[in-house]
């Protein structure tokens, strides 16, 4: 890969928790085209906390190091952020929000945009002195927060105070839709993307549903568009001869958000054609009874038999998809960003049947790569959609096949997606 002519030679990409547990584990493609685009990436975690021993889930490029943070809210940070919060609450975080969540406690509001801005605060004075540590001149660095969370607020602040920084963020969907989150409130929007230089939606929706939520309070100008991408090598056959089973498969964490629960009662009174129904994925020790209660639900069920096979790596996973070549991958999430997971199926000829939440529309393309059923769809919908694709010809199921595997290389190519993000994130100003 061609190396970019720029002056930020240091990225400091802010996460969750990667490289370790379970819930971006989709940065290890990203990681490594951006390690080569950098002299060196420092990989920074607001909370030590995260870091567990034995859960580390991926393997580093060289110039990638760690850097984890202690970020609690202390009653200093309380103190010093309680003017500004107050401030803004009844300024402009008040006109572009709060004041229309008329149903909402303003308490309780100004509660989570307090504590939210304390919780900021502490992390910017812990990120300030491991910038002082390392003693970058500012216009080598760029700053990437990974999610639109409160290390992100910090950042802008940081932006703000020395502007020969670069400050970007991305977003997805629980950190993009206000009515994910409680009180339908995501604080301090506004403040935070008119100090950044760019706000990355992973989604076209969630661009412009921010432009709309907040118009006329931030500088649009400042959002723009950039998808994720996996990489994967499997270009194979898309042949797959008609079986007697169906082989439908869900991937993804157990949790109440990806309502699990909708396909095990959308096939408990399944009476068709035979259905083998296997999950990927973690179940967290909170969930483990839904597994319990589904397999004991299905135990004697005549039709449809089901599978947990737990957590797999991203090559077990890929390893599977080829040598049992899923019929169709299900969603019924509550709310979903584009999920990787849809990503990663279509890249092996994988249809996908979901509902149509979040930026899902902007994969799923009806009845060409898969099936897309409304958001609220009941339990009779999820079966009337499976019904029809069991009823499609040998040749319509081949062409959504053929058509899954264009949708990946044409818009979910990892290393065309993040190279042109990389651009803009080394754009100099």
């Amino acid at each position: 890969m061609k190396k970019l002519s720029t002056n930020r030679k240091f990225l400091y990409l802010v996460v969750a928790e990667f490289p370790y547990g379970h819930g971006e584990i989709f940065l290890r493609d990203e990681i490594g085209i951006l390690s080569q685009q950098f002299e060196q990436v420092y990989l920074v975690i607001p909370d030590d906390s995260k870091i567990k021993p034995g859960c580390y889930k991926a393997a580093l490029p060289e110039n990638v190091s760690i850097c984890a943070l202690k970020s609690k809210a202390e009653i200093l940070d309380r103190i010093n952020t309680l003017p500004k919060a107050w401030t803004e609450f009844y300024g402009l975080e008040g006109k572009s929000v709060i004041d229309k969540l008329r149903n909402e406690s303003k308490s309780n509001l100004f509660r989570i945009l307090w504590g939210y801005w304390a919780l900021s605060n502490s992390f910017k004075r812990q990120f300030t002195r491991l910038l002082t540590s390392h003693q970058h001149p500012p216009q080598q660095v760029t700053f990437y927060s990974y999610w639109f969370f409160y290390p992100t607020i910090a950042l802008a602040e940081i932006k703000e105070k020395n502007p020969h920084y670069r400050a970007i963020s991305r977003m997805h969907g629980w950190d993009c839709f206000f009515e994910r989150s409680p009180h339908n409130y995501l604080p301090l929007r506004p403040h935070t993307i008119n100090r950044l230089d760019l706000v990355a939606s992973i989604s076209e929706t969630g661009m412009h549903y921010t432009e709309t939520k907040l118009k006329g309070y931030i500088d649009s100008n400042k959002l723009a568009f950039s998808r994720l991408g996996i990489t994967s090598s499997q270009m194979g056959s898309l042949q797959k001869e008609e079986s007697e089973t169906l082989l439908l498969i869900s991937l993804a964490y157990i949790s109440p958000v990806k309502r699990l629960n909708r396909i095990a009662e959308a096939l408990f009174n399944w009476k068709g054609k035979k259905i083998k129904w296997e999950h990927i994925g973690v179940s967290y020790d909170e969930n483990r009874s839904f597994e319990n209660s589904v397999n004991a639900q299905f135990k004697d069920h005549p039709t449809v038999s089901v599978s947990f096979k737990g957590e797999l790596q991203q090559k077990e996973i890929f390893d599977y998809f080829t040598s049992e070549m899923p019929d169709l991958l299900i969603c019924t999430s509550e709310s979903e960003g584009i999920p990787v997971s849809m990503m990663e199926a279509m890249a092996h000829g994988i249809p996908v049947l979901s509902v149509d939440v979040g930026g899902v529309h902007e994969i799923v393309a009806h009845r060409k790569n898969g099936l897309l059923i409304p958001a609220a769809a009941t339990d009779h919908e999820i079966r009337l959609a499976l019904e029809e694709f069991i009823t499609f010809s040998p040749e319509t199921k081949h062409a959504m096949r053929q058509n899954a595997v264009k949708t990946y290389v044409e818009k979910f190519n990892a290393e065309k997606n993040y190279t042109e993000f990389v651009q803009a994130v080394l754009k100099n100003k």
